[in-house]
């Protein structure tokens, strides 16, 4: 359940706020100190919001499309 909570506040974050969230999961992944399963729990939920973001920019690019065709 604390999983789905998490992925429906990572939905809801716009898309450059999800790109500020990667950049901080980069820099804290790129510490020297940083342990392993630490190293795997950012890992998972970076992909988890490169895959949200994925999905923001397809939708939105459909919209463009529905746009253009006007």
């Amino acid at each position: 359940m604390k999983t789905k909570i998490k992925n429906n506040i990572q939905n809801k974050l716009s898309i450059e706020d999800t790109f500020k969230k990667l950049d901080k999961i980069i820099t804290a992944m790129e510490k020297e100190d940083i342990s392993i399963e630490d190293s795997l729990k950012y890992y998972k939920e970076g992909i988890t919001m490169i895959k949200n973001a994925k999905s923001s920019i397809d939708r939105i690019e459909k919209q463009i499309e529905v746009i253009d065709e006007f």
